[in-house]
Formats: C-alpha cells, structure tokens, sequence
C-alpha cells in the first residue's frame, strides 16, 4: 500500500468515515470488485470554487 497505513487501520478509517455519513458508497463491492466510495463535501467545494 503506498500510504503506508495498514490495511485493517485503512478499512477501520474508511468504515468511519462512511458511518459518519462523510463518505457515501456509490456501488458496493463484489467479488474482487472494490466499493466505490464518493466524497461529496469535496466535490460541492470543487465546484463552487471554479465559478
């Protein structure tokens, strides 16, 4: 993992953070399939910020 953070500690992280409504699954994970997870506070910044 090139973060360096371990990957329980990643999960544990990402599993926060969408718990805590920051991170919103877009599509679930399948198989080898990863979740998609979407950040939207980040993308209402970007957008408002290029008008």
């Amino acid at each position: 993992m090139e973060s360096g953070i371990p990957k329980q500690s990643a999960h544990r992280i990402l599993r926060k953070l969408t718990d805590g409504g920051i991170l919103i699954v877009t599509r679930e994970g399948k198989g080898t399939s990863p979740t998609i997870l979407r950040f939207s506070r980040l993308i209402s910044i970007t957008e408002t910020s290029s008008e």
